[in-house]
């Protein structure tokens, strides 16, 4: 997982995935874009999966929430556990 001080790219679920988003998710050079809620780095809602970006097409104006609902693109949503949660616990 990467340090959230070195996260340099987050998206929103209402921005329309442009050309320039994608050249930006490239140039970053992670596979896993945050999604966030409300421009708070702290409220991740999802994860977009870089490859899933592939083929999209970029000039139909829609959304990344509207391309998620029809499954043109991936996007995880994340899970979290209270910190004192140990990995046995999980499992």
């Amino acid at each position: 997982m990467t340090n959230a001080s070195k996260i340099t790219l987050t998206l929103s679920m209402d921005m329309v995935l442009t050309n320039e988003i994608l050249k930006k998710i490239k140039r970053n050079g992670f596979s896993r874009i945050p999604i966030i809620e409300d421009n708070d780095p702290n409220r991740v809602i999802g994860v977009l999966l870089a490859k899933s970006c592939l083929g999209v097409d970029v000039d139909s104006g829609k959304t990344i929430l509207q391309l998620y609902r029809m499954r043109e693109i991936e996007i995880k949503i994340p899970l979290y556990l209270p910190k004192e949660c140990t990995l046995h616990r999980i499992v």
